[in-house]
């Protein structure tokens, strides 16, 4: 008698393993879904925050207040020197900030913040940076310094 040996795999041995190859890839597409959306929100934080030390680097340079506002649909930041000239920057698509005083939760208090001509913040504020129902926190102190969260 001579023993036949099987060789290859089943049509059902092959189903189940791209069953769990397809499970694999979805769980990978998901997780690299979430870290490009987060990628996005961090991005848009960096662009307050970076603003922040920007507008606070004019006034010193200049040794004159500019102050900073925020737009009507909370996607752009202004600011305007004593010499009237006025810059802004946008934040990436999709992202909005809304500013609160440093310590209160919210948009409470008025939306433009002030910087001496030595470059500080008359007072610290707290920005809240969404995309996509996502938010990051950016603390600017009254010494100037920027604070992610």
């Amino acid at each position: 008698m001579t023993a036949h040996t099987k060789r290859g795999v089943t049509l059902l041995e092959m189903l189940v393993v791209l069953a769990v190859l397809g499970i694999l890839l979805a769980i990978g597409a998901l997780n690299l879904s979430r870290a490009a959306e987060q990628r996005r929100l961090d991005e848009a934080a960096r662009t307050v925050g970076e603003t922040l030390r920007r507008v606070g680097d004019d006034a010193s340079k200049k040794s004159q207040r500019i102050t900073l506002s925020l737009s009507a649909d909370n996607t752009t930041l202004s600011w305007e020197d004593e010499e009237d000239v006025v810059r802004s920057q946008s934040l990436p698509e999709g992202a909005t900030v809304t500013i609160g005083q440093l310590g209160l939760e919210g948009g409470s208090g008025s939306t433009d913040i002030v910087f001496l001509g030595r470059g500080f913040p008359v007072q610290g504020r707290t920005f809240t940076v969404t995309r996509n129902g996502e938010n990051r926190v950016v603390n600017l102190l009254a010494t100037g310094t920027v604070v992610y969260r």
